[in-house]
């Protein structure tokens, strides 16, 4: 379940209506989602998931003041309630992919993927607040 979800969020991932630096770090995050994915129930491999989430979080980072595009088409009225929702969103996966990184670094694979689960599930409530129709 957890490796179908990780191919859909790279997929919805891709096709976001993001540009420029927005479109690279979604691209890039996906990326090492799906690496976390491959690899999370092998525990030889928690430290380099580790730095996977690590690196998900700092590039949660760098987007999230950037404005999707489907916010920017939003009627003016409208835009700043979105952003914020997104805003939030990011700010909640970025405390998810700490307590990712955490968990790795911590050997604790039960929480680990429950954590996981989480960044699966809140991505796709973003996916589906935010991706283009």
């Amino acid at each position: 379940m957890i490796r179908f979800l990780a191919a859909t969020l790279v997929t919805l991932t891709m096709s976001f209506a993001f540009a420029g630096p927005m479109k690279n770090a979604m691209r890039d995050m996906g990326k090492a989602f799906k690496k976390i994915n491959q690899t999370i129930h092998d525990s030889s491999q928690n430290q380099n998931n580790a730095v996977l989430a690590q690196n998900i979080a700092h590039l949660l980072g760098t987007v999230v003041n950037e404005v999707p595009d489907t916010v920017a088409e939003l009627p003016a009225a409208n835009q700043q309630e979105a952003f914020s929702r997104y805003q939030d969103l990011i700010q909640q996966e970025i405390t998810l992919a700490q307590q990712l990184e955490q968990a790795f670094l911590n050997n604790d694979s039960a929480t680990a993927l429950a954590v996981f689960q989480q960044m699966s599930d809140l991505m796709d409530k973003g996916h589906d607040q935010f991706e283009p129709q």
